[in-house]
């Protein structure tokens, strides 16, 4: 699937380490260690932007780069365009923070965020691009100079069209000419779990399951601890981390209607790259408080 949902762009250097080293292992143990040094350096980046403490930035750099649903992609799964899609992910709702909130005049950081993504994995860029909007729909509540930010927001999705299109018009033009067959289809019905079984999963660190795992756990714990002294913006967070969680648990049963829209997403299980983002971002900020103690 390179270049229908695998982008060449952020997968190329892989080839090169492996012509480097001539051997495919060598290569992609190179890479993976270049990606992960380079996600840090984003998620630290991205943190530091929002909180304004290095503390509490390198603590959700290392929670984030070091989570069970990351490594089950790497080790697991060999699912290269949503390991690079995870590296560029805390870009993306840096961004979005700065319109949402913060420098509305920044927008061009969530277009770099996109436009890398796009170039990494388009299934990771479309539900993005998906939850970007809606949680800017569902924030207007406590923005301020709504207009100016909407203004910006879709100003940034054009011009991370714009930046991308080397990407979208080629793959529009394979698929107007090219079809593509499956054996089968895919129902998220068929890969959801209980609650219990993300916890019980979550809690043994079964990495090859591909959830949460057991430092988002304590991610979730860390956050009940100090629920009391969450801002208005963390409970909005809290909100968005339970809703993802409910969409990859068994409590919504897909109508078969539906799946030609949504079972291209395969598996409810891939919303654990943001679960992953929003929840090591959040206990990453209680460290704030704790480091001034």
């Amino acid at each position: 699937g390179v270049n229908f949902f695998y982008p060449y762009l952020t997968y190329y250097p892989y080839y090169l380490f492996y012509k480097m080293t001539d051997s495919l292992c060598n290569g992609w143990i190179i890479y993976v260690c270049c990606l992960t040094f380079v996600t840090y350096l984003i998620s630290y980046y991205s943190s530091k932007g929002i909180v304004r403490n290095g503390f509490s930035s390198h603590i959700f750099s290392i929670f984030y780069v070091f989570s069970a649903y990351r490594l089950g992609n790497i080790v697991i799964r060999f699912a290269t365009g949503e390991v690079i899609a995870m590296t560029f992910l805390p870009l993306v709702f840096y961004g979005l923070y700065q319109i949402i909130k913060g420098n509305y005049h920044r927008w061009y950081i969530l277009t770099f965020g996109m436009t890398l993504l796009i170039y990494s994995h388009i299934l990771t860029a479309v539900m993005t691009a998906v939850i970007t909007g809606l949680m800017l729909i569902t924030s207007i509540w406590f923005q301020e100079k709504r207009k100016a930010r909407f203004f910006n927001f879709f100003l940034s999705i054009f011009s991370s069209l714009a930046l991308s299109s080397m990407q979208i018009f080629p793959m529009l033009e394979q698929f107007a000419y090219s079809k593509i067959d499956t054996p089968g289809g895919f129902s998220l019905n068929d890969s959801s779990r209980t609650f219990g079984e993300i916890f019980q999963l979550s809690l043994k660190n079964e990495i090859k399951a591909l959830i949460p795992g057991l430092l988002i756990l304590i991610t979730f714990v860390l956050i009940l601890l100090q629920v009391r002294k969450l801002k208005r913006a963390d409970y909005y967070l809290a909100g968005w981390i339970i809703i993802l969680l409910i969409f990859e648990s068994k409590l919504i049963v897909w109508p078969s209607n539906l799946s030609k829209i949504v079972d291209v997403i395969q598996f409810p299980w891939r919303v654990n790259s943001f679960i992953t983002l929003f929840s090591t971002f959040l206990a990453s900020k209680i460290f704030i408080s704790k480091r001034k103690l």
